[in-house]
């Protein structure tokens, strides 16, 4: 551009040389650089930033995320994720060498602990100038790990309770979770019981207790000391901190006695002790040795089998029975400690067992010690069942049955307007007393008899019925009837209807059918 002569401005155009086009524009090629970086960073841990381990449940780690712009081109869209923060945050623009700072925080759960250690990514995205995806220059900058401090630690109880018959102790295991880790495999072990000892449950978050029973048998030896002393001890594996290095277990933890001092790792522990006093005692047994079905009258016999389990000699010693009579064996002279004795008892069946369903029976058992003083009477148990000292219980089959028959009474002839009476007999058929005994007719009226407050087995009980004669019974030519019959077994549980039974003719279950004469005739 410049002045002509004139003093008028003159202008033109460059011209780009390396193109034939005169007077074009030069362009210059700019090399774009799109690039940035996602930093995280432990910030703190329970707003402690010169903490740099977690340790419990419930720790809070909080985090700085920085994102910088390291290219020489504005970044669009910049988003930033962490997936176990929550955190989601979307920077509309970034211009070179810009950052932007965000804080999240994480809080840590049992698994974390477990894990021994927490790693958290975050993770960025943006856009350059043309649209195209950009990703950080190096993504592990996003991922923070972080250790945990873990203590491992049980501590355990055991005590003892002698059994009643002084024969048997049974221990109880008591194992706490005192670290801050989940322990596995739980094992417990104990000089004095042969076997694994089970504990429940096997794996223990901090926290939890685990327990279990074990039961020993005392020894004469120690029944003449008056006591057991040992001492067991509890073991469990952590979680690895290193996936290369295999998980072993902590060292033993003795137990005590004592559940307000429990036996702590390194403590030396406290000796269980149980007293074992001398103890006169005696178990009875009782089991039916028939296999049935009962009737009504004969006998079930029971096998009753005394032991003497104290440890001392008793005598006179009597077994009673209240619903059997004992045949043979009662009473025993003498029974010295851990033999045994067989009583025979019968009972005789009743209707009454028999509408029960069941015939219930508890033997008792008592004898002298030798100081002549006598033990307290002990109930019989059922050695089929898992429960302690309950009746021997016999089933008895039950099987309601019910049978209808039923005739006319007249013999006819029938005119419109008569009644045609029936006599129906119901019979008890099974083995069980009914109630409750309805007769239903749908073709004749019910006079008497029904229904049958309780009807025994084997007994039969009457009822009238009567059916008016109609036209059109007459010019059926008969009058065809069958009666129904049901009631309620001991359980009040319905029994099904049960048809009558005409017993004139040999079919069975059929209706009862009186013939009417037909006279047809006209006037004129």
């Amino acid at each position: 551009a410049g002045d002509d002569p004139n003093g008028d401005p003159v202008t033109e155009d460059s011209d780009d040389p390396g193109t034939p086009d005169p007077n074009d524009p030069t362009d210059t090629d700019v090399v774009q650089t799109p690039s940035f970086t996602v930093m995280k960073e432990l910030a703190s841990i329970n707003s402690d930033a010169a903490v740099t381990t977690y340790s419990a449940v419930g720790d809070v780690l909080v985090y700085t995320i920085t994102v910088e712009n390291t290219g020489n081109v504005t970044l669009d869209n910049v988003a930033v994720h962490d997936a176990l923060t929550g955190l989601n945050e979307t920077v509309a623009t970034l211009a070179p060498g810009d950052t932007e700072t965000y804080t999240t925080a994480y809080t840590i759960t049992q698994t974390d602990l477990d894990n021994g250690r927490f790693v958290n990514t975050a993770t960025a995205t943006g856009d350059d100038p043309g649209g195209n995806p950009v990703d950080p220059e190096d993504p592990d900058d996003g991922e923070v790990e972080t250790p945990a401090t873990t203590l491992p630690s049980l501590s355990f109880v055991k005590t003892g309770v002698l059994a009643v018959d002084g024969n048997t102790i049974t221990y109880n295991f008591t194992v706490q979770n005192t670290g801050n880790v989940t322990m596995d495999d739980i094992t417990v072990s104990d000089p004095k019981i042969e076997g694994a000892i089970t504990v429940n449950p096997a794996t223990l978050a901090p926290g939890e207790v685990a327990t279990g029973t074990a039961s020993y048998t005392v020894t004469q030896e120690e029944k003449d000391a008056g006591g057991v002393e040992n001492l067991a001890t509890v073991t469990g594996t952590p979680p690895t901190t290193d996936p290369v290095d295999p998980a072993k277990p902590i060292d033993p933890v003795p137990s005590t006695p004592d559940e307000d001092n429990p036996g702590t790792p390194g403590d030396p522990g406290v000796p269980t002790e149980v007293e074992v006093p001398a103890a006169p005692s005696l178990s009875l047994t009782k089991r039916a040795t028939g296999e049935g079905p009962y009737a009504v009258g004969q006998y079930i016999n029971f096998e009753l089998i005394v032991k003497n389990t104290g440890n001392v000699t008793l005598t006179g010693v009597t077994v009673t029975d209240g619903n059997a009579v004992i045949v043979s064996g009662s009473p025993i002279a003498s029974l010295a400690p851990n033999a045994s004795a067989t009583i025979t008892a019968r009972h005789q069946v009743t209707q009454e067992d028999i509408d029960n369903g069941t015939v219930v029976n508890q033997a008792k058992v008592t004898g002298d010690d030798p100081e002549g003083n006598p033990i307290p009477e002990v109930p019989s148990d059922n050695p089929d069942t898992p429960q302690p000292n309950d009746p021997t219980v016999v089933e008895l089959t039950q099987q309601p049955g019910l049978s209808l028959t039923k005739r006319s009474t007249g013999e006819g002839p029938y005119a419109l307007g008569d009644y045609i009476n029936f006599e129906i007999t119901v019979r008890n058929t099974g083995n069980v007393t009914l109630t409750d005994v309805t007769v239903t007719d749908g073709n004749a009226e019910i006079v008497s008899g029904s229904p049958i407050a309780s009807l025994a087995p084997n007994t039969s009980a009457t009822v009238i019925a009567r059916h008016l004669v109609t036209q059109t019974d007459i010019d059926n030519g008969t009058v065809v009837n069958q009666a129904k019959v049901t009631g309620d077994d001991p359980e009040g549980n319905p029994i099904p209807e049960v048809p009558s039974d005409n017993p004139d003719t040999p079919q069975p279950n059929d209706p009862t059918v009186v013939e009417l004469t037909q006279n047809p005739s006209l006037s004129l």
